[in-house]
């Protein structure tokens, strides 16, 4: 038996850490967990974590969650298998009434016959349910079973209730972190707009003002007149909040946004994630929001919830308060000032059925105002959310070089090349087809050449090596390029539309952008690439995988250009002068993960990512070269421990995927359990 005692990291902190005398070694162990003071709570979660002695990558994490009823006190317990020696163990607790300052760890070893009927028992839904996806023997099939359910823990109820019960509960102690003190108080104002003076919307949003914790230092509210201005009365605030009738805030809202102000005194505009109440005031449908980019922010999606903008941002002139907030956002976009504005990662702003909703037309006057300004050739139509549309000719006739690994071989990677030669309407391009192979050409090969080659945009080169090499072929075919734009195209991606190039072409009139990637479709119309999440499935993976054709997704995210922190190679556009600056793709990775590796070096350049969700094409995934690591599966071990050292920053924190949303693979937009803040 293995007894440890852990103490609180910080003051009020929801972390403890304890470090052992001497290191656990692998293997089978029963976890016992008692808080010493104990907890009136009927929910609350210990999510447990091992780690090496010198604190890097995690060893093994687990949930242990206490059941229903106050029979047990503060007492969890779990079984689960240690994947190496570990000197630390970091726990962290969500949903206490109280926290307390130390707490006993009780580890006891478990022979491996009956260590998989504790598995079974803290989590028998998920035991079931990998054993009738896994495949193999009943052997196979019941040894991927109890890692699975081991390496889950408990298995959390997932209800957005439970999850309001676990992290979005404030108590006193966790508030007592976002204190402001008189000293370094903000003087904020509060602007609520309305379509009437007397409604249940409007005193629904009073009131929750009212009980602020940090209260306002003035309301007003803003009526839909003649001139629609908002009078200040002539004061000076230093912040504004705005809000819309029907949108309500939780007590400590203006606590939370004045503390990150004051913290962060770079900022100008601060906005949080919300939630909707049904008739009932019941919370459902919470909406988790990404860091905004201007393509994502001109449907109008991030304009509403509570926005705290600087005093000097506000436009008097609007009736709504989504036209302010967007706004707001554009005059910081035209300044180069878009890193200003940052996103809590909290629900601050509870939605009423009865919330009013600006008029969609004049939302779309606020965006293309400014995208006018900021002389990107692109407008937004109703309705809402609002939608870009290109202007494709706007990009002038710059040259692309559209480079294809290939074997010119099979009928779906010929047909695709060829529907890519003969359908692409854009008139300035050229295609390097690469072949890998160290033998000449066989017949086929040689004919498939020759019929590409007598489009005089079209060239045919070799590289001889017995292996292929994606980042090579890539690398050796833009080197012997013209175009101004790089296009990198997979051969067994076909074309949805003739006008693909032109607006994907045509987006690059945003002036951050630098790598724009098209939506691509699996042959059965649903999406393959809907963008790529750092930290999902444990390194990097696609978005709405599965998502049918003409369905929104989360947010109406599988369908809206949107910025993103990386895109599939598969079909990516960037500036030759860009792939030279990052040094093109990493050649140390042969098949996969280099996108991701080059799209995160752009990022490091303060650099834009797109991906294109209006720009549709098909995949005929894996039929080229098969999966990635499908005859090397040791490979893959070591590219993705490239990319988790080398991107570690990323790793857990994509700004463009909410860290209150999963990074379960498949259940990417589903809650975190736990978030990844605090």
């Amino acid at each position: 038996m293995i007894k440890i005692r852990l103490s609180r990291k910080h003051e009020a902190s929801e972390e403890f850490s304890g470090t052992l005398d001497s290191a656990i070694t692998p293997g089978w162990y029963f976890a016992a967990f008692r808080v010493m003071n104990k907890t009136t709570s009927n929910l609350w979660l210990g999510s447990v974590k091992f780690l090496t002695g010198d604190g890097s990558a995690g060893c093994h994490d687990f949930n242990m969650v206490k059941p229903a009823g106050n029979f047990l006190g503060g007492l969890k317990v779990a079984t689960f298998f240690l994947l190496s020696p570990s000197r630390r163990c970091d726990i962290r607790l969500t949903g206490l009434a109280s926290l307390p300052h130390t707490f006993s760890l009780i580890l006891i070893p478990l022979p491996r016959a009956i260590a998989p009927f504790g598995v079974w028992l803290q989590n028998s839904h998920r035991f079931h349910l990998a054993m009738k996806e896994a495949a193999g023997s009943w052997r196979q099939r019941l040894r991927r079973a109890v890692a699975t359910a081991a390496t889950y823990g408990q298995e959390v109820p997932q209800s957005y209730k439970n999850w309001c019960a676990l992290f979005d509960s404030w108590t006193e102690q966790r508030l007592s972190i976002f204190a402001v003190s008189e000293e370094t108080s903000l003087k904020v104002a509060a602007v609520v707009f309305s379509s009437s003076n007397q409604s249940e919307a409007l005193d629904a949003t009073l009131h929750s003002i009212s009980l602020q914790l940090a209260p306002a230092a003035a309301i007003f509210v803003s009526q839909p007149s003649n001139d629609h201005n908002v009078d200040l009365g002539g004061e000076k605030y230093d912040w504004v909040l705005l809000l819309q009738a029907g949108e309500t805030l939780p007590p400590h809202a203006i606590s939370l946004m004045t503390k990150t102000a004051i913290e962060h005194d770079d900022l100008d505009a601060i906005y949080a994630d919300e939630d909707q109440l049904d008739s009932n005031g019941i919370r459902i449908e919470p909406i988790f929001k990404p860091q905004p980019s201007l393509t994502f922010m001109c449907s109008g999606l991030l304009a509403t919830g509570v926005w705290m903008i600087r005093s000097n941002l506000l436009e008097t002139s609007f009736a709504w308060a989504a036209c302010a907030r967007l706004s707001a956002w554009f005059t910081l976009y035209l300044a180069g000032k878009t890193g200003s504005v940052y996103r809590l990662p909290f629900i601050l702003t509870h939605t009423r059925s009865d919330v009013e909703c600006a008029p969609a037309t004049q939302l779309a006057a606020v965006v293309n105002k400014g995208l006018l300004a900021a002389n990107v050739h692109a407008t937004v139509l109703p309705p809402f959310p609002l939608r870009l549309r290109w202007q494709i000719r706007s990009a002038g006739n710059a040259k692309v070089s559209i480079v294809i690994p290939s074997r010119l071989k099979g009928e779906i990677q010929v047909s695709c090349i060829s529907d890519v030669i003969q359908n692409t309407n854009y008139d300035n391009f050229e295609i390097l087809i690469v072949v890998t192979q160290k033998d000449d050409f066989d017949a086929d090969q040689a004919k498939h050449a020759e019929d590409f080659c007598s489009d005089r945009r079209v060239t045919v080169m070799q590289i001889r090596n017995d292996s292929f090499n994606y980042s090579i072929a890539n690398n050796f075919a833009a080197s012997n390029s013209e175009g101004e734009f790089l296009c990198l195209l997979n051969d067994d991606v076909s074309i949805l539309s003739p006008d693909w190039l032109s607006r994907m072409v045509s987006m690059f009139t945003e002036r951050d952008t630098a790598v724009v990637g098209a939506k691509l479709y699996y042959p059965n119309m649903t999406t393959q690439h809907g963008g790529v999440i750092m930290g999902l499935a444990g390194v990097a993976q696609h978005a709405h995988r599965f998502l049918p054709r003409g369905r929104p997704g989360y947010h109406w995210r599988g369908v809206l250009d949107q910025g993103a922190s990386c895109v599939t190679g598969a079909c990516l556009l960037t500036r030759r002068s860009v792939y030279n600056e990052v040094g093109g793709l990493d050649e140390t990775f042969p098949t996969a993960f280099n996108d991701v590796d080059f799209c995160v070096k752009v990022r490091s350049l303060g650099k834009g990512i797109v991906f294109a969700g209006s720009v549709e094409m098909v995949h005929h995934e894996t039929i080229s070269f098969g999966h990635h690591y499908k005859s090397n599966p040791e490979r893959e071990v070591v590219d993705s421990t490239i990319v988790k050292i080398r991107w570690n920053q990323l790793y857990n924190q994509d700004p463009y995927h909410n860290p209150n949303l999963s990074l379960v693979d498949g259940n990417e937009w589903d809650l975190a359990f736990p978030p990844r803040c605090s």
